[in-house]
């Protein structure tokens, strides 16, 4: 199979995956609602962030990994791969380990990072370590997956995890319905992680024995990976804080019910976000391949520009839907109540444009292995949203938080144009940067146009409205990309890529 079959193949089952989970998350956050409370809504966001914090544990292992792997890949030297997946086992136990350690401490500390606890002392701190066990059981078969992803094969990943998420969703559904009990939903949430990843390694082993007998590792291996670390650390804090922090900012200065207010739109977003981002996964495990065998500059940046047009088909639908439906979604699903001002929701759109525009430039980066110029900006870019966030989050509420990231992320789409594109690519990057630009002004330009028809509209909000504007987001969002952008080389081959699809079926 190629690696463009690959990549349509690994596409078609991200976009599955994705769609189970989104529904799945809604659904059972509208019953989470129902059952209990608002205030453990917001308990459960605020244990997501902290559990982002001890993800740092890692510290960007995963890329370092992938990075590593994708020659011996190329090359079927087994015997390689299997002294880096054994060097990687052997961090990522250390690491579980350690994840759990720094749990039980910051069970110490938890009731301090929420304003007027509502909740006994021992409640928080079993709930939250048991999360804790739950995450950290994840680290013990990390380095199969991360096989299985640079070997393309990440469609068995999503799969296992598409089923188990569902079947584990059903079951808390069923027990918050039955018992509501937030202990059940918590322990049938660890259950689930540990099935996933059990199955996963059960697969990757039967799949690819040739590496599974492969005993030990070069001492070359782990110096690689742990020097690799020190560039990719900054890169892991800075998507901690970039994802999981304001949960934290707002409990701290605001208290729960803020972070549910900020939860029930952002978590939106993030489940689109999350989805661009496994499109990246899969892009940069084949860019990873073909860069290897592929050395020709233009090639290799036609490739990245064919996806950045893709990116942008999706990226400009997604953020101009959001701005024009997000505040329907809420009052409809969870009520008026849960609404927010609109300044929120254009600041939240809009920056979900422009960090889901820069994923393909970010996978190319971390295939190019630019670790260190990427851990310069991370730096700056964590310290910057921090500052910016802390600062508004007091004077201007939940809007502050979200304006933060937007700061950073409009500075580190211009890092990633220059550390990308003008370093590797400069006789080529006035093209590219014109591109760029030119589906930025396009984006505006649909995003102000369809707010304002659709606000013309004179309808009352329920669901056949909710529906009819989300066709009409995604009919106007399409014929006005396709007219303007149907005669570039890069339109020609993805669409080929979908007619070789289509007549495969």
């Amino acid at each position: 199979m190629t690696h463009s079959n690959k990549i349509a193949r690994n596409t078609a089952f991200t976009l599955v995956n994705k769609l189970l989970t989104i529904f799945v998350a809604f659904f059972s956050r509208k019953l989470f609602l129902v059952f209990l409370t608002e205030e453990l809504l917001g308990l459960n966001s605020l244990f997501t962030d902290l559990l982002g914090l001890l993800n740092l544990a890692d510290m960007g292992l995963g890329i370092a990994v992938q990075f590593e792997l994708y020659k011996p890949i190329a090359d079927k030297n087994y015997e390689k791969i299997g002294s880096i997946l054994n060097a990687t086992k052997r961090i990522y136990n250390v690491v579980g380990i350690g994840i759990i350690a720094a749990g039980a401490v910051l069970s110490l500390f938890i009731q301090h990072l929420i304003m007027d606890n509502p909740y006994p002392l021992s409640f928080l701190r079993l709930v939250f370590f048991i999360n804790v066990v739950s995450n950290a059981s994840t680290y013990f078969f990390v380095h199969k997956r991360l096989y299985l992803q640079a070997s393309e094969d990440l469609h068995v990943v999503n799969t296992v995890d598409s089923l188990v998420n569902v079947g584990g969703s059903i079951l808390r559904i069923v027990a918050i319905a039955l018992f509501r009990n937030y202990y059940a939903f918590v322990i049938l949430s660890a259950l689930q992680a540990v099935v996933s990843n059990f199955l996963v390694g059960y697969y990757c082993d039967k799949r690819h024995s040739q590496i599974k007998g492969i005993r030990g590792y070069q001492k070359q291996e782990m110096k690689t990976l742990l020097g690799n670390l020190k560039e990719l650390l900054p890169n892991k804090i800075s998507a901690y804080v970039f994802s999981n922090t304001d949960n934290t900012i707002l409990s701290t200065f605001l208290g729960l019910t803020s972070v549910t207010l900020f939860t029930n739109y952002n978590s939106i977003v993030l489940q689109l976000f999350s989805f661009a981002a496994m499109l990246s996964g899969v892009l940069r495990a084949s860019f990873g391949n073909v860069f290897q065998e592929n050395h020709d500059k233009r090639s290799q940046l036609f490739l990245v520009s064919s996806y950045q047009l893709l990116q942008f088909f999706f990226s400009s639908f997604c953020a101009v839907s959001l701005v024009c439906l997000l505040d329907d979604f809420v009052g409809l699903l969870y009520g008026e109540k849960f609404i927010v001002p609109f300044a929120f929701v254009v600041i939240l759109t809009v920056d979900f444009f422009l960090h889901s525009m820069y994923l393909p430039l970010s996978a190319i980066l971390e295939v190019l292995g630019e670790f260190k110029a990427l851990k310069r900006q991370e730096i700056f870019s964590m310290i910057a949203n921090i500052v910016v966030s802390v600062g508004l989050v007091v004077p201007f509420g939940i809007i502050g938080p979200i304006f933060g990231t937007l700061v950073v992320d409009i500075f580190t789409t211009a890092f990633r144009l220059s550390t990308v594109v003008y370093k590797n690519y400069r006789t080529l990057f006035r093209q590219y940067l014109t591109r760029y630009l030119t589906y930025i002004l396009v984006f505006f330009a649909e995003y102000a146009g369809i707010y304002l028809l659709l606000k013309a509209l004179p309808f009352e909000r329920s669901v056949p409205v909710f529906l009819l504007k989300g066709v009409i987001c995604f009919i106007v969002t399409t014929v006005v990309n396709v007219a303007l952008f149907r005669k570039t080389e890069e339109f020609a081959y993805l669409f080929s890529k979908i007619q070789s699809m289509v007549k495969r079926k």
